[in-house]
C-alpha cells in the first residue's frame, strides 16, 4: 500500500496504490490542473479542474536470469480518459541498475514515434479519438493512435537511502488535456529518491528540461509488517535448567520404556510459552556419567508451543444441583435507576 503526492506545474497529482497479488497492481489517481477552472466562476469560483482515474498493471512474464520482466499496464481506465494510456514495459535488473523500456499508446506515448503496427490489422488503430464517455471503461480507445517509446535507468547509489533516475519521456506535451500545451526543452528527465525512513520516500526531479518536480510517498507492506513491540510486557522466562532436570528425572523413574522423549511446557499466566523436549536416552547417559552434560544441551530442543493431541482419561459427572453462599455489593451510577 502506498500514498503519493507530487507537483509538476500545472499538475498536482495524488494517488493510492495497492498490490493485492504479486502480479497485479492497482492505483486510484486524483489530479488537479491548476491552470484550468472546474467550471464557470459563478458555479465553482476559483476551483481548479479535478480529474479522477483508475490504473491497473498486470505482470505477463516474471524476470529470470536472462529475460526481463514484462508487464501490461492501463492508465485512466475509465472516467473522462484525459490521461488514458496503454503500454507494454520490460524491466531488467543488473547489479545496482534497473533498466526499463516500453511502448505506449495514448498519454504516455503522445510523441507518436512511429505508425501503429496494429493498423495493419484494422485501419481504426491508426487514429485515437477523444474520449466521449464519463464513468465508463474506454475500451474504444485501447491501443489506438501512434505509439511512443519510453524507458529509463534507476541507479541505487552506494549510500543506501539515495537512488538516482534518468528516463526518456514518451510524451512531447503538445497534446495535453483541456487544450494545454507545454514547451519541452528535452525529452530526458532526471530525478532522485531519498528514503527518509522505511515508510517515507522524498523525490525531486527535472522534467521537460525546464520544470521541477517534488513529491512524497508513504508506503507499507502488510505482509511483512510487524506489530508494534509490547513495551510493557515482560519477556518470557525460559524454563530453568534445574526444573527441566528435576522433571525429567521424575518422568524417567515413572514412565514406561516406550517413551523416548520428555516434553515440558513452560506456561505464563496459564498460557504456553515454550516447549522443552529432552531425549530420554541421552538424559540417562548423562545421569550415569556415560556422556557429558554438553551432549544433553546439544540434543535438547526448545520450540514454540504446539497444540498437542490429548485423550481425556476421566470426566467427572456434573452435579445437577449446586448451592452456595456469598457476599456481594452492587453500585449503579447513572442508568434508568440512577439519579445522575
Amino acid at each position: 500500500l502506498s500514498l503519493n503526492a507530487n507537483r509538476t506545474d500545472p499538475y498536482s497529482r495524488y494517488s493510492l496504490s495497492l498490490q493485492p497479488l504479486d502480479w497485479l497492481e492497482g492505483t486510484f489517481r486524483y489530479t488537479a490542473i491548476s491552470n484550468r477552472k472546474y467550471g464557470v466562476e459563478s458555479l465553482s469560483g476559483s476551483q481548479s479542474f479535478k480529474d479522477k482515474a483508475v490504473d491497473a498493471k498486470v505482470r505477463l512474464w516474471q524476470e529470470s536470469h536472462w529475460l526481463p520482466e514484462v508487464a501490461l499496464g492501463f492508465r485512466d481506465i475509465g472516467g473522462t480518459g484525459l490521461f488514458s494510456s496503454e503500454y507494454f514495459v520490460a524491466n531488467k535488473r543488473y547489479k545496482n541498475l534497473d533498466f526499463s523500456l516500453g511502448i505506449a499508446w495514448g498519454y504516455i506515448g503522445n510523441r507518436g514515434d512511429f505508425d501503429n503496427p496494429l493498423g495493419y490489422i484494422d485501419d481504426r488503430f491508426n487514429s485515437r479519438p477523444a474520449s466521449t464517455t464519463i464513468g465508463d471503461v474506454n475500451t474504444s480507445l485501447y491501443f489506438r493512435g501512434k505509439p511512443g517509446l519510453f524507458g529509463g535507468i534507476a541507479y541505487q547509489t552506494p549510500w543506501t537511502p539515495l537512488s538516482l533516475k534518468i528516463e526518456f519521456d514518451g510524451n512531447d506535451y503538445k497534446h495535453e488535456p483541456l487544450n494545454n500545451s507545454f514547451k519541452q526543452d528535452s525529452p530526458i528527465n532526471i530525478g532522485a529518491v531519498y528514503k527518509l525512513s522505511d515508510s517515507v520516500d522524498l523525490s525531486a526531479g527535472w522534467e521537460r528540461g525546464n520544470t521541477a518536480l517534488f513529491g512524497i510517498t508513504l508506503h507499507t507492506n502488510f505482509v511483512s509488517r510487524k506489530a508494534p513491540a509490547k513495551t510493557y510486557d515482560p519477556p518470557a522466562q525460559p524454563l530453568p535448567a534445574k526444573g527441566v532436570g528435576r522433571a525429567s528425572r521424575i518422568l524417567d523413574n515413572n514412565a514406561n520404556d516406550d517413551i523416548q522423549w520428555f516434553t515440558l511446557v513452560n506456561k505464563r499466566y496459564d498460557m504456553p510459552v515454550e516447549e522443552t523436549s529432552v531425549p530420554r536416552k541421552t538424559f540417562r547417559d548423562v545421569i550415569h556419567n556415560d556422556q557429558d552434560l554438553v551432549a544433553l544441551h546439544r540434543t535438547t530442543e526448545i520450540n514454540r508451543p504446539e497444540k498437542n493431541a490429548e485423550n481425556t482419561l476421566y470426566t467427572q459427572k456434573a452435579n445437577p444441583f449446586t448451592y452456595g453462599f456469598g457476599l456481594g455489593y452492587q453500585q449503579n451510577i447513572g442508568g434508568p435507576d440512577g439519579f445522575l
